[in-house]
C-alpha cells in the first residue's frame, strides 16, 4: 500500500473491490457533498475495454443514461491514463444519488459482458 499522498491535487484514487463498492461510493460521494449545493462529481478509472458498453454506437447510450439521471455530463476520456489501459469516466449532476443510481446501471451492465482479455495496466499517477 501506497503511503506517499500528491499533496499538489485534491484528487484521490481508491481501488474499491467486492459487492459493496456502491455503499463506499455512496459513503465518499454524501461526506463530499453533504452540505454543498454545488455539483458532484464523480471520476472513475475503467479499463478501456468497457467504453463502448457505456458509451454505446455514436453515444446513443451514454445520451440515453444523460437523460435517464438528469445528468448534467457523462463522458468517457478519448485516451487512456499515462502509462495505463484505464480511461476516465466522468459522471456530473446535482444529486449524488444521480450518480449513483447511473453507476449502479453501468456496473450492471459491465458485468453482463466478458472482459476481452487486454492487459490490464492500472494507472500510477506517481
Amino acid at each position: 500500500m501506497k503511503t506517499d499522498i500528491n499533496k499538489t491535487t485534491p484528487e484521490r484514487i481508491l481501488t474499491i473491490n467486492g459487492p459493496h463498492r456502491l455503499d463506499v461510493i455512496e459513503q465518499i460521494l454524501s461526506t463530499v457533498y453533504s452540505a454543498s449545493l454545488n455539483q458532484c462529481e464523480l471520476r472513475i478509472l475503467l479499463h478501456q475495454s468497457y467504453a463502448p458498453l457505456i458509451l454505446g454506437k455514436l453515444g446513443d447510450r451514454s445520451k440515453l443514461l444523460r437523460e435517464k439521471y438528469s445528468l448534467h455530463n457523462l463522458t468517457i476520456h478519448p485516451t487512456c491514463a499515462p502509462h495505463s489501459t484505464e480511461r476516465v469516466l466522468l459522471i456530473q449532476s446535482l444529486s449524488p444519488e444521480k450518480i449513483l443510481s447511473c453507476l449502479q446501471e453501468i456496473f450492471i451492465n459491465i458485468n453482463q459482458h466478458t472482459y476481452d482479455g487486454d492487459e490490464i495496466i492500472l494507472y500510477d499517477e506517481m
